[in-house]
């Protein structure tokens, strides 16, 4: 108790230095805890879906264009009998074929709105994993649909949106059954809600399709095993298998579906993430050094009376553990308050934020404190040397008595 009210008198007494430093260190933690949070963000995409590991997507390469490789469902409207369906292969568990409408419309008491339209069938929630919250979990009906939390307030409010029906842009009326809840992650599928394959009006003829495999199946062999072409249609083609948890950075496949990121704007922020970190710490250590500077005669005097070096590191360190603490508290209040005002950026994972919480202090207040700390401590030792040199002393301005 007694460290804690040296740390506050010292921290008092040097105000405009201590305040100076925390305002600092505050504004570099706010950058770079934002920063993380959204690289986080970024590199955690689909992630609440506990089959990623096991969840692929089908492409498609045509031999008149070799090499070029896009996003493609597997079909067969021609039932052709060359035709070979890699979703007969026994090591795959399930399949879901689906489609996206990004720019269609609908009709709830004779007011329209957007709308981003997915035509799934009845295995599409079984194998990505988003959440029903509500209702049912299959669209056994063509004209069933299943709706996201955030677009069923947008439509009825707080009112349950189980039961209730809209128009299609094709003239249909559709039953919500089922209410799909918010996910903690980003996802490189984007939509408002959820219509059955069975809907002849929304039937794509060029779907796209996940394949879940069985846990411990290599999907490289599968692929080895369809790598030849097959015919349809007077052209060679053949269709393998591509990671799902790759798709959101690999731009090596066509795409026309899945949304995407840059991994080199990711590096690219990691970096300026670094060098904001590094700089606060270089400009706290070198505001905190001059205020130790100025320290001098204090250190000199605990010395004379008993004080040894530990002593006076443990107040240095409480000292620069509540600076941090009230720099850190700045800083999440900061963030807080931009992303109220600025809600397209307020995309916050609480478990990571509780983990930058822990990481900086375990890691990051360690370089804070002690980094110092080691500088000061051969300070100390000159000083007292310089002490010992001076037993009367009159050239700290001080009496031994």
């Amino acid at each position: 108790m007694k460290i804690l009210k040296l740390a506050f008198r010292s921290i008092l007494h040097f105000r405009m230095y201590s305040l100076v430093n925390i305002i600092g260190l505050a504004l570099s933690l706010a950058c770079v805890i934002t920063i993380f949070r959204y690289l986080h963000g970024e590199m955690t995409v689909d992630r609440f879906n506990n089959k990623l590991d096991r969840m692929y997507v089908t492409t498609v390469e045509i031999s008149t264009t070799p090499g070029e490789v896009r996003f493609s469902g597997i079909f067969n409207p021609g039932r052709n009998t060359s035709f070979v369906d890699l979703t007969e292969h026994p090591g795959v568990e399930k399949f879901s074929h689906f489609a996206l409408f990004e720019n269609d419309e609908i009709e709830v008491d004779e007011r329209k709105y957007d709308a981003i339209i997915l035509v799934a069938d009845s295995n599409f929630l079984n194998v990505t994993g988003y959440p029903v919250i509500s209702g049912v979990d299959k669209l056994s009906e063509p004209n069933t649909v299943m709706i996201t939390k955030k677009y069923a307030h947008k439509l009825f409010g707080n009112e349950n949106p189980v039961g209730k029906t809209f128009r299609h842009s094709y003239g249909k009326i559709l039953t919500i059954t089922g209410v799909i809840g918010q996910i903690p992650t980003k996802s490189t599928l984007a939509y408002d809600m959820i219509v059955s394959y069975k809907l002849t009006e929304l039937n794509s003829l060029r779907p796209n399709t996940f394949v879940l495999l069985y846990p411990g199946v290599d999907y490289q062999t599968v692929n080895k095993q369809y790598e030849s072409f097959f015919e349809i249609r007077n052209r060679q083609m053949r269709y393998q298998l591509f990671p799902f948890s790759k798709v959101y950075f690999d731009k090596s496949v066509l795409n026309v579906e899945f949304k995407q990121g840059n991994y080199n704007y990711v590096k690219i922020l990691m970096a300026v993430g670094g060098l904001l970190l590094f700089i606060g710490i270089i400009n706290y250590i070198n505001i905190y050094t001059v205020v130790i500077l100025r320290r001098g005669r204090e250190f000199g005097v605990k010395k004379v009376f008993g004080a040894g070096g530990y002593n006076i590191l443990t107040q240095l360190f409480v000292e620069n553990l509540l600076m941090t603490a009230f720099a850190l508290i700045t800083a999440l209040y900061k963030i807080n308050l931009f992303a109220r005002k600025f809600k397209a950026l307020k995309f916050v994972c609480r478990k990571f934020a509780a983990y930058c919480v822990v990481s900086y202090k375990s890691v990051s207040a360690r370089v804070f404190f002690y980094f110092p700390g080691f500088w000061f401590a051969d300070v100390f030792k000159k000083f007292g040397a310089y002490l010992e040199r001076d037993n009367s002393g009159k050239k700290c301005g001080i009496s031994s008595q």
